[in-house]
């Protein structure tokens, strides 16, 4: 499965819990692919 899929597939998912009444709060996660975690790289 392609990324592209994924992201799609995810969308759906939200789209659905916000039908639900879920409320959505954007979040910054952060680069997930940059090696700053020191607590792992010691």
């Amino acid at each position: 499965m392609a990324e592209n899929d994924l992201v799609k597939i995810a969308k759906q998912d939200l789209d659905a819990m916000q039908s639900l009444g879920a409320t959505l709060v954007p979040t910054d996660t952060g680069n997930p692919f940059r090696q700053n975690f020191n607590f792992y790289n010691e």
